[in-house]
């Protein structure tokens, strides 16, 4: 059976090209992150509260040091995204002051 490949598919085709690429190359420690991931997400569940605001249920995981996969800080989505925010922010003043 033939089917048509639609644009839709075209675009999940090429992203996962980019992604085997960026694996295979291991782009910036890549290869650490996914491991990291595939460690946590296959030991541990997400039980508790948001280490940060102590308030929200905890729906995310954070990896301070991917080569310590083990380690990481249960929050929730709002913290995590302030959280990742505030580490650019610093990088970039980092940068600024080189």
């Amino acid at each position: 059976m033939f089917f048509l490949q639609t644009k839709q598919d075209k675009k999940i085709e090429q992203k996962n090209a980019n992604l085997r690429k960026k694996y295979d190359s291991n782009d910036k420690g890549y290869k650490d992150k996914c491991k990291a991931r595939m460690i946590v997400y296959n030991s541990q569940k997400l039980n508790g509260i948001c280490y940060l605001c102590r308030y929200r249920k905890a729906n995310c995981r954070h990896h301070p040091d991917y080569n310590k996969p083990k380690y990481i800080i249960p929050l929730c989505k709002s913290c995590h995204t302030r959280l990742h925010h505030l580490i650019k922010i610093n990088k970039v003043r980092k940068e600024d002051k080189k």
